[in-house]
């Protein structure tokens, strides 16, 4: 069991929350001895196992989460050997928002799939202005799968991770249009 501080704090790119903040657009308020200061998640997590904390005993004192505006849809998904208490291999979060039948904003994370847990901003372009479609949501996945750059380990080659972050992102379109499979 984790802590959503403790996720942030060690910025470790498998962890579970990070996906889901990212993709929200949570915002951290840091505190130290020098006073307080406010930054993106996004800009928090500098590199692996690294973040923006200064050494001077900043810790993050408050997260904040932007309510998803009316309507939104939200998935986040996690693959790892077993379902919970697990290291994730590929973890990815979507939010979009939709005008009629066209996608207006994507906002794509992932963890697992590189250094970082980070927005794959490709994916987002291909899925922002588009058709609510299978296709759309297909050049998505190929835009992921182009963007990210998985490491080998012990829990999944970077082959694996390239193809299942990619499946992930098509089988919200199932879900989301009601063509997943009971």
């Amino acid at each position: 069991m984790g802590t959503l501080g403790g996720n942030l704090g060690t910025a470790s790119p498998i962890g579970d929350a990070l996906p889901p903040l990212l993709a929200l657009g949570a915002t951290l308020r840091l505190s130290s001895p020098e006073g307080e200061r406010e930054m993106p998640v996004e800009d928090f997590l500098t590199g692996y196992r690294r973040n923006a904390l200064k050494p001077t005993g900043e810790v993050i004192r408050d997260v904040f989460l932007p309510r998803p505006p009316k309507g939104a849809l939200m998935a986040c998904e996690k693959l790892s050997r077993r379902h919970d208490q697990d290291i994730t291999a590929v973890g990815l979060s979507v939010l979009l928002t939709r005008d009629g039948n066209r996608i207006a904003t994507a906002r794509i994370a992932h963890g697992g799939l590189g250094p970082k847990a980070a927005r794959a901003t490709g994916a987002e372009a291909a899925l922002a202005g588009a058709p609510f479609t299978e296709a759309s949501f297909a050049t998505a996945a190929e835009a992921l799968m182009a963007e990210i750059a998985p490491l080998d380990d012990l829990r999944a080659s970077a082959a694996y991770r390239k193809r299942a972050a990619g499946n992930l992102l098509r089988r919200l379109w199932h879900r989301w249009s009601g063509q997943e499979a009971a």
